[in-house]
């Protein structure tokens, strides 16, 4: 039972598929002792793989991390630094919403994210600057773009609350 428990570790699985996972092994070595049980005991591995795989997934979406917060950025481009700053919430799985504040003024912020990767935009001076990059956890990084006059790159962390 240990081998499987450092398996089951090694795996990522959480503490709480631990005993289904005991439970399996057992049930596995009981019926393949019974060749009449042998088709049940494939439907039910192909019924137990899908429940495992669906409580891993819903796991796995649970603990992704929200882009919510206050982002302090350090941008740099050929014309210069800076350091915007931007209150993000994220309205649902996609959806970005909030604000910017920086050397150009204050506007809205509008954009997505997906898993680590976002984009939003704010149009200021009618100029409409786009920030595209990944973030993990308190750090973002990727590649900003004002409209036809440059691009930049910049690194970020959370505002800690």
């Amino acid at each position: 039972m240990a081998i499987y428990i450092l398996r089951a570790q090694k795996a990522g699985l959480p503490a709480s598929f631990k005993p289904a996972i005991y439970l399996w092994r057992f049930f596995i070595f009981i019926v393949m002792e019974n060749k009449k049980l042998r088709s049940i005991m494939l439907q039910l591995t192909l019924l137990f793989v899908s429940v495992i795989g669906t409580g891993i997934f819903n796991q796995l979406r649970a603990q992704s991390s929200d882009i919510s917060g206050t982002w302090i950025l350090k941008v740099k481009t050929d014309q210069g630094n800076g350091k915007p700053r931007f209150v993000l919430k994220q309205e649902n799985d996609t959806l970005i919403t909030g604000s910017y504040k920086g050397d150009f003024g204050e506007a809205p912020v509008i954009g997505v994210v997906h898993g680590k990767a976002f984009a939003f935009k704010y149009t200021i001076r009618a100029v409409t600057v786009n920030y595209i990059g990944t973030y993990e956890n308190n750090r973002m990084e990727g590649k900003s773009v004002y409209g036809t006059l440059g691009e930049g790159h910049f690194t970020g962390k959370r505002k800690k609350k």
